[in-house]
């Protein structure tokens, strides 16, 4: 608390200084859910970064109407507003693996499929759509079927099936299909793009799941395909493989991933930058004081085939270290990663720890550093969260530095407060922020 009293204070002495530019507000999210039996309606809505004196951008609400029956004899839900589909389409925008250089990952994950969820204040302005499903459950070989269909007003149809199969009393196997159509274009007007230009096209993409699932062998296998019979001559392809190990307190995440060629555009209308890679993450587990402490240690190594913007293909390497402490009351994190293992490129760090109390105090250090142009970033965040049944309510304060040669380049500062408050049918939750140019 007293860190936290004396980093509220650092911040409006700041603050009380001439500021370069006009302090800024936003408003995160405002979203409110009401509930009664089967029946939900959501709405959601956000205010963007906008000086005192400026009038604000209003975004059009987010809002859905949902209808859910999956409890009932016939296992059908219905939803219909403003919505952003999820799940395996971000496989169809996104092939590759996380690049992310965090060292201790344990989830693992079953063949997804497509998700049509409740909006949030990111789905402010998205088409009006429409999404089904039929969701089956069983205690006998067949565990789970699914099946979820989506449209919008913009004409986007996608569809998604999955079945889960039971192996044995802790094993199951899984498989799903996602697809949809798209369109994709490149009117780009840099000169030297090596990719030609093409107007507006529609496509069709569909995604493969299989995954494996064991208390010591998980494996999830993904194929996405892309076809347009005026691009070329033959689908186009990506595939990867994940695959975790767990050998008592020992766990060994290991994956794969490759495109079929180097031109290749996904669902989101880009080009696939990433041709191949390969990540090895193994971790380790140790209880001590008698079990009292649990420390938990990973090592993260990521290998990259990138097309550069020369369209030159380089070979880019990330290795990362981290380490978790848990107590009964504390949790403390520390991550260091590096990009370029021959000649370096970035490194970064971050450092955090809370506890495990009605307030739930959070501090967190993160630094990354550039040694071809001497730019360093410092950021340092305090955060306190209170709750109780009903409500909750957090406040947070950080204070973030760019440093260039050893000079000050930029210096902000930001005030942030969510509350959330909830009945048994009723939810309300506000998030807004102040930020500030110290700098």
């Amino acid at each position: 608390m007293r860190k936290c009293n004396l980093f509220l204070t650092l911040i409006f002495l700041c603050l009380s200084q001439n500021l370069s530019a006009e302090p800024k507000y936003s408003v995160s999210s405002v979203s409110a859910k009401y509930s009664v039996s089967a029946l939900t309606l959501k709405t959601a809505w956000k205010i963007p970064q906008t000086e005192f004196s400026k009038t604000p951008d209003f975004y059009s609400p987010a809002w859905a109407f949902c209808a859910d029956f999956s409890d009932s004899d016939i296992p059908f839900s219905m939803i219909f507003g403003t919505l952003t589909p999820s799940g395996a389409i971000s496989k169809l925008k996104n092939p590759a693996l996380s690049a992310s250089a965090s060292a201790i990952q344990n989830s693992f994950s079953d063949a997804t499929m497509l998700y049509v969820p409740l909006p949030g204040s990111s789905s402010c302005e998205k088409p009006i759509g429409l999404g089904t499903s039929l969701k089956f459950k069983s205690d006998s070989f067949l565990q789970k079927m699914n099946i979820i269909l989506y449209s919008n007003e913009k004409n986007d149809f996608f569809e998604s099936a999955s079945i889960q199969l039971k192996t044995g009393k802790k094993s199951h196997l899984s498989f799903s299909s996602t697809s949809g159509q798209f369109v994709k274009s490149n009117r780009t007007t840099k000169w030297f793009s090596a990719t030609k230009l093409f107007p507006e096209t529609e496509f069709f993409a569909t995604n493969f799941q299989a995954a494996f699932i064991s208390p010591y062998f998980k494996t999830r296998e993904t194929a996405n395909i892309f076809y347009e019979k005026n691009f070329s001559d033959f689908p186009q392809a990506t595939f990867s493989c994940e695959n975790q190990i767990r050998i008592k307190d020992f766990l060994l995440n290991f994956a794969f991933f490759c495109t079929s060629e180097k031109e290749l555009f996904t669902a989101s209308s880009t080009r696939q930058k990433t041709l191949s890679q390969i990540k090895i993450n193994p971790m380790l587990t140790i209880f001590s004081f008698g079990n009292r402490l649990k420390t938990q240690f990973g090592a993260m190594c990521i290998l990259e085939q990138k097309i550069q913007t020369d369209e030159n293909v380089e070979l880019e390497k990330k290795l990362g270290g981290q380490i978790n402490f848990y107590t009964k009351r504390t949790f403390a994190k520390l991550n260091i990663a590096a990009e370029g293992i021959d000649s370096p490129e970035k490194f970064s760090g971050t450092f955090s720890h809370y506890f495990y109390n009605s307030f739930t105090p959070t501090e967190s250090f993160y630094f990354s550093f550039s040694p071809d142009d001497s730019k360093t970033k410092l950021k340092y965040t305090q955060k306190i969260s209170f709750r109780k049944k009903n409500y909750s309510i957090s406040l947070s304060s950080s204070a973030t530095s760019y440093i260039t040669k050893n000079e000050f380049e930029n210096v902000s500062a930001e005030i942030k407060m969510s509350c959330q408050a909830k009945t048994k049918r009723l939810s309300v939750s506000v998030s807004a922020g102040l930020f500030f140019n110290i700098l």
